[in-house]
Order: structure tokens, then C-alpha cells, then sequence
């Protein structure tokens, strides 16, 4: 188990953390919260939520991102599973 993830001890238990990622984005947002700002019923952001969800938790994914045509913005990402 060791090998296979990094410890981090706690006063309470101890958490292992599992997987780490990253994303930046200049000009580009996450693509689950780009759909979710045009939908205007919660029946079409449960639709929409569902069909990203497949592919927004991988940030190398181009999918997971979409172009921003308003301003130089700039977007970071970070994922992380941890477990006890």
C-alpha cells in the first residue's frame, strides 16, 4: 500500500493520497462549468452535468476544456483523491 500512494499523517488517521492532477488554461475553462453557465433549467443541468462528467475529471484532456472567447482569463484546475 505504500507504494502505491503517498502518506500523510494526520493527529487523527492517517490519509493516503491516491492521485494528484493539474490544469491551466489561459483563455480556456473547464468545460463542465462553461455549459453549466448556458443552461436556464435544472432538468438541462442535470443533462449537461451528466454528459460531462464522463470526460471533465481527466485536466490532460482537451475535452475537459473549452475556448473562452471574452478577455485573457486565466484558469487553474487541480484534482486529488485521497483515502483514509
Amino acid at each position: 500500500m505504500e507504494k502505491l500512494s503517498v502518506p500523510i499523517p494526520t493527529p487523527i488517521k492517517e490519509i493516503y493520497l491516491r492521485e494528484a492532477g493539474f490544469g491551466f488554461g489561459y483563455r480556456y475553462t473547464l468545460a463542465g462549468l462553461a455549459r453549466a453557465d448556458q443552461v436556464t433549467t435544472p432538468d438541462e443541468l442535470i443533462r449537461v452535468l451528466d454528459d460531462v462528467s464522463r470526460y471533465q475529471g481527466d485536466l490532460a484532456k482537451f475535452a475537459a476544456w473549452q475556448p473562452e472567447v471574452d478577455g485573457n482569463r486565466i484558469t487553474l484546475a487541480m484534482r486529488a483523491l485521497a483515502t483514509v
